[in-house]
């Protein structure tokens, strides 16, 4: 049996659902850099102003992150937790940098104390 064809976008899109309660969905697909930086800081800065309880990051179809979307990923989960607000990310493929997984992590235990 064929696995279905997913086309994945050459530039970045994304999406930002406000569900139910205070969590919030996020989905990215294609690539993160510098191209479309300043469209997903605004976005990112007016998700903040909500103060969603918990922020859902779907990374599956994230195909490229550089150091600037590195940056804002950062400076976002900090920003987030700051306010009191956690994280859940999934579906991180192998391109996104170590950076990244270390980051998320760190951010993690930030919210949620030490992983026994």
């Amino acid at each position: 049996m064929n696995d279905p064809l997913v086309i994945e976008p050459s530039r970045m899109t994304f999406s930002i659902v406000n569900t139910h309660g205070d969590i919030v969905r996020v989905a990215i697909c294609g690539r993160l850099d510098g191209t479309m930086i300043g469209v997903f800081r605004r976005e990112l800065t007016n998700l903040l102003r909500i103060h969603p309880a918990c922020v859902d990051i779907d990374m599956s179809r994230l195909r490229f992150v550089d150091d600037a979307g590195v940056q804002l990923l950062l400076s976002f989960f900090e920003n987030l937790t700051r306010q009191g607000g956690r994280i859940v990310v999934h579906g991180l493929r192998t391109q996104p940098p170590d950076s990244l997984k270390v980051i998320m992590l760190l951010a993690v235990q930030a919210t949620s104390g030490p992983v026994n």
